[in-house]
């Protein structure tokens, strides 16, 4: 996916140089990995007029974080039900979305 199909794909997306990953699980089932983002700057939402920070999002794959600020493409949470309730997530991250640089103008 490029840069525009995620940020269409996304119903949140958020510029971030604060993105840390805090848990995960390997054991039974499948994969997940739980991120958080401490800061950032809002440029599309569908649901939420304000996002509260910090918030922490679900992701099916690892991410390869970047040093730098970079965009965070998230849908609304489908599944992991348990989770979502204990971690209060709504959202996860974009299937297929690739980490991107948030360029300088």
């Amino acid at each position: 996916m490029n840069e525009d199909e995620c940020f269409d794909g996304s119903e949140l997306v958020i510029a971030s140089s604060n993105v840390k990953l805090v848990d995960s699980s390997k054991g039974r089932g499948k994969p997940f990995f739980i991120y958080k983002v401490r800061s950032g700057k809002v440029l599309k939402t569908v649901r939420d007029s304000t996002i509260e920070y910090p918030m922490q999002f679900l992701s099916q794959q690892r991410l390869k974080l970047k040093n730098d600020s970079m965009y965070v493409y998230l849908k609304n949470l489908q599944g992991y039900r348990f989770i979502a309730k204990d971690r209060k997530l709504k959202y996860q991250w974009l299937k297929a979305a690739p980490v991107y640089s948030v360029k300088k103008k």
